[in-house]
Formats: structure tokens, sequence, C-alpha cells
């Protein structure tokens, strides 16, 4: 539902996906959905990475640590780095929902949603700007299986429908705090379907 609102608001994006999608369909058989399809579609995966980067499902993650260990923080003024001991048995807490936002990584458009944030000529961040499934061995043990499954639905309703929010814009609605992302005002969103002749 997320991604498919960025899409709404963002109609040129939803226009270049559903060109990536004709011409890889061009007889506009969708029926059968190969993975070698999928693979082809490279707009399809910036579109979705980018809607997780920015609305990630899950906006925090928890973690307990298993043995001390030191952490180095840069230095915001001249008395240079901090190191601090962080114990065994300490819980921290990720917030990958502005992790995933953070200028630092994702350039001055960081809160806004553009697909081209994963285009391949910036593909040189750090690996761990972008965790929406988690990272190591802790990972969410189902994320292909969820992009796939993701990508196939998108196929399928970009090739049908439109979508349109009118009105509505990301930047005005707010969040609530939770295991998932939730929207605080989404009586504000006006989302519209329009089926394609």
């Amino acid at each position: 539902m997320i991604l498919l609102m960025c899409l709404a608001i963002h109609l040129d994006y939803q226009k270049k996906l559903r060109e990536e999608i004709n011409e890889t369909y061009p007889d506009g058989n969708i029926a059968d959905i190969t993975i070698t399809q999928l693979q082809q579609l490279k707009y399809l995966d910036m579109v979705v990475h980018e809607s997780l980067r920015l609305l990630t499902t899950v906006p925090m993650n928890m973690r307990n640590v298993s043995s001390d260990f030191k952490m180095h923080l840069p230095a915001k003024d001249d008395r240079g780095a901090i190191t601090a001991l962080v114990p065994k048995n300490t819980l921290v807490v990720l917030d990958v929902f502005n992790m995933q936002r953070d200028e630092a990584h994702w350039g001055p458009n960081a809160k806004k949603f553009d697909p081209e944030h994963f285009a391949e000529s910036k593909s040189e961040r750090h690996p761990y700007a972008f965790i929406p499934f988690s990272k190591g061995t802790r990972s969410c043990i189902g994320w292909r299986y969820s992009l796939l499954l993701t990508k196939i639905f998108l196929v399928k309703l970009i090739s049908s429908f439109e979508f349109q929010c009118p009105g509505t814009k990301l930047e005005d609605l707010h969040f609530t705090e939770g295991i998932s992302l939730k929207f605080h005002d989404s009586q504000k969103i006006n989302f519209q379907i329009r089926k394609i002749p």
C-alpha cells in the first residue's frame, strides 16, 4: 500500500514504471510472470527499494549486545573522536527510519521519494545505509519472498490500473511509532484508482 501511495503521488515515476512493464510485456500477457522477466525490470527494482528506504516497513530494530565492544563516534567539535564501551547485555535500538533518510548517505533529497537513489551509478554508498530487512545473521528470513511477491503484484497492478493521490504530499504525512510503520493521519490520503482501458 505504501509503495502504491508513493507512485500515486509521483505520477511521473508511475508512468516510467508502466512504460518499462509494457516494454517487457508488449503483448500485455502478464498471467505468467517469470523470475527472468522480473530481473529485467530494473526500474521496478529501483522503485521498490526506494519505497523501502523512505518508508521502511519496520522503522526500528532492537538487538541485545552479546559481548562488550568499543564504539567509536566521530568528533563533532575540536575534542576529537569519542570511544564508548557498550557492555554485554545492553539493548541497542537501531533507528532504521532515520538512518535510511540520512543526507550523509542519500544526499540533499534524502527525504524525498526518488527511485534514482538506486541507480547503478550511485551504488557506492555504505552497505548499512539501506537495511529494510536488517543485515547479517539476524536479517529477515523471508526478505527474498517478500520482494518477489511485491514485484509480481506491482507489475499486475501498474499494468492494469492508474493510481492517484491528488493533494497528498509525503512530507505532510505523520507517522505513528511502533513495530511497523503506520500513518497517524491516514484520513488525509485521497487514494484513487482508475482502470486503464
